[in-house]
């Protein structure tokens, strides 16, 4: 999948694009980790937020460490003006909020536990599907 194609629920309708799945219903414990790790921040608009950002596109680095995304589509080039990076401080690995103009647009999941795809039951042996790469 390219860094461009948003990550769908299923198929679109003829003529119509799915809109992206919600990053709750995908992760749900990641969310409850970002909004806890926001209200601790003293970001309370943005945890208020975090339940619900979308999933639109995964990082494209290839890091088998990075479980990155973006919320909405990838800008061309830097963020630009109103954009500001937000370090969380997770029990494992870093949280790095990208926020522009108060919305969260890029969520770095770097060196983190393995995000479940919830919309994917588990393996009969217990293994989760990652939902990632």
């Amino acid at each position: 999948m390219s860094e461009r194609e948003h990550v769908a629920d299923g198929e679109p309708a003829e003529g119509a694009e799915a809109e992206p799945p919600l990053v709750r219903e995908v992760h749900p414990d990641l969310v409850a980790e970002l909004v806890a790790l926001l209200e601790a921040e003293g970001e309370r608009e943005l945890a208020i937020c975090a339940w619900d950002i979308r999933l639109f596109a995964h990082c494209s680095c290839g890091d088998d460490f990075c479980q990155s995304f973006y919320t909405a589509p990838p800008p061309e080039g830097a963020f630009g003006p109103g954009h500001r990076c937000l370090p969380l401080m997770p029990e494992k690995g870093m949280l790095i909020v990208d926020v522009v103009q108060g919305r969260i647009r890029y969520v770095e999941v770097i060196d983190h536990a393995p995000l479940r795809d919830h919309r994917i039951p588990a393996a009969p042996d217990g293994t989760a599907a990652s939902g990632l790469r």
